[in-house]
């Protein structure tokens, strides 16, 4: 197999990119006592509340994991749970103050890390990376039949 091509420069850059970027995050999740799975689950939620199927389905997960994941977080006050009152079965699932004081202190961290590396690039560069991110994300969730991730 060749292994010059730019699909396998690609693919080593972005997973590469994507160690470099859970790096970043790691140290601040940890002081908050959170694992990085649950940062992913309180990221889901930051628009609001979502049934346990739908985070299931976001985060890729089973429902059994999920369940136990939630368990654990509602008992570290990130999360409640509340059930449908008109279909018991339904359970919603939404941040508490103290998650989303987690989930922002978190994505600023973040977001301060990676506008610091932006300083090093043009505007237009930065523009052209965007635009390039972007097709390639369209692209990947086009060959998903649109079931990327959100």
């Amino acid at each position: 197999m060749e292994h010059d091509s730019r699909a396998y420069e690609l693919d080593a850059l972005l997973r590469n990119l994507a160690a470099e970027f859970r790096a970043i995050s790691r140290g601040v999740i940890a002081s908050h006592q959170v694992t990085p799975l649950q940062y992913h689950a309180l990221f889901q939620l930051r628009s609001g509340k979502l049934t346990m199927g739908e985070l299931c389905d976001r985060m890729l997960l089973a429902s059994s994991t999920l369940t136990d994941l939630m368990d654990r977080m509602e008992n570290g006050g990130y999360v409640t749970r509340e059930r449908c009152c008109v279909d018991r079965r339904v359970v919603r699932i939404a941040l508490t103050e103290r998650g989303r004081r987690v989930l922002d202190e978190v994505l600023q961290a973040r977001l301060a890390r990676l506008d610091a590396l932006l300083e090093h690039m043009t505007d237009a560069d930065q523009e052209r990376l965007l635009a390039s991110l972007r097709q390639l994300h369209l692209l990947l969730r086009e060959s998903a039949g649109g079931k990327a991730t959100p």
